[in-house]
């Protein structure tokens, strides 16, 4: 015995993928984003500060799409503070306001549970 099934309307699903995928990365690169945010907040709470140019410095870079993903930049410095990097990585220099390494010592604190809580974001914008 063989049955025969007919798939109409493959073409529609396709396109209702295609979208969905497209809110699915959206949403993605909102909640990187959001992550990012909240670990420069935090790391700016650590930067150690003598003038505010280096706290003023902190950003984050838009999210970019790459082929496997997303990618996200946090940084500190500008052509006005090119002295990050020595602050950062200094960990033997004392600070009076401050911390070295205030950029990683956030972001790898944050990397517990990220995954879960981006996908948990994502969820919730695709239910809204």
């Amino acid at each position: 015995m063989i049955h025969v099934i007919a798939v109409r309307g493959l073409d529609q699903v396709k396109a209702g993928l295609t979208a969905y995928q497209a809110e699915v990365r959206q949403a993605l690169t909102q909640e990187v984003a959001r992550e990012g945010e909240e670990i420069m907040t935090e790391s700016k709470r650590l930067v150690p500060v003598l003038t505010g140019a280096l706290r003023a410095s902190g950003h984050v870079l838009p999210v970019e799409d790459t082929p496997t993903g997303v990618r996200l930049t946090l940084a500190y410095g500008n052509s006005a503070v090119q002295y990050a990097i020595y602050v950062h990585e200094r960990v033997e220099l004392r600070h009076p306001v401050g911390m070295a390494r205030f950029l990683a010592v956030p972001a790898e604190i944050a990397a517990d549970g990220m995954a879960g809580r981006i996908a948990a974001g994502i969820r919730a914008r695709l239910a809204a």
